[in-house]
Parts: C-alpha cells; sequence; structure tokens
C-alpha cells in the first residue's frame, strides 16, 4: 500500500482473515449480497433484504440477487460465521464488515446499496 493509506487500514490483511478467506470461496453472486450486509451495518431482517436487492436491480442492474437470500446460502453464511443471525434480524459478522465494504467501494457500487 501506499505511504498516502492510513495505518489502520495498512494493517488490514485480507490474507489472514478467516473470515475473508471463506468469502471468497462464495459465487460473485452470493459474495455481492454479503457486500450489502457488510454496508448496510446494521441488523435487517429477510423481507427488507429483498427489497433492498429488488431495488438494486431495479434501479442499477446489480444482479438480480433476491433468490440468494432463500434458506440455503442464509445456513451456510451463518454457519461460515459470514453472518449472524438473532431473532428474525441478519448481520454481517464485525471481523469481515470493513473488507466487504472495501471490495463495494472497489466495485463502484457502495453509494447504490447506500441510496
Amino acid at each position: 500500500m501506499s505511504n498516502n493509506t492510513p495505518k489502520a487500514f495498512q494493517e488490514i490483511d485480507p490474507d489472514s482473515n478467516y473470515l475473508y478467506q471463506r468469502y471468497l470461496k462464495y459465487s460473485p453472486q452470493e459474495q455481492a449480497v454479503l457486500q450489502v450486509f457488510a454496508v448496510l451495518h446494521r441488523p435487517i431482517n429477510q423481507t427488507a433484504m429483498i427489497a433492498i436487492l429488488r431495488r438494486l436491480y431495479d434501479e442499477y442492474q446489480i444482479g438480480p440477487f433476491e433468490k440468494i437470500m432463500e434458506k440455503g446460502f442464509r445456513e451456510r453464511a451463518i454457519q461460515d460465521d459470514l453472518l449472524v443471525k438473532t431473532s428474525s434480524v441478519f448481520y454481517c459478522h464485525d471481523e469481515l464488515i470493513f473488507l466487504l465494504i472495501m471490495q463495494a467501494i472497489k466495485q463502484n457500487w457502495f453509494k447504490e446499496i447506500l441510496h
């Protein structure tokens, strides 16, 4: 990284983050859904997440990803510790959030997620 990169960012090593390594084994579409969870950075229920994924597709042609939110993906992401579920809401694991936000920024769709 360049010398202009803040020290806190220089210390983040995706190669040593076991959760990030698990994330890389997911399909590009599944990775994108996980990025949405990270950028939102708050617990969200399945219905609200599907609405967000549909909006991303309708407005920005990102996706369609709402089908990915089916039970198989959710259970696998929870088992792999990429998503955390409490009650009826899901959120991205804290140790993964920053790396996935950086991915969304690199892919130029961070702003669209927050729109």
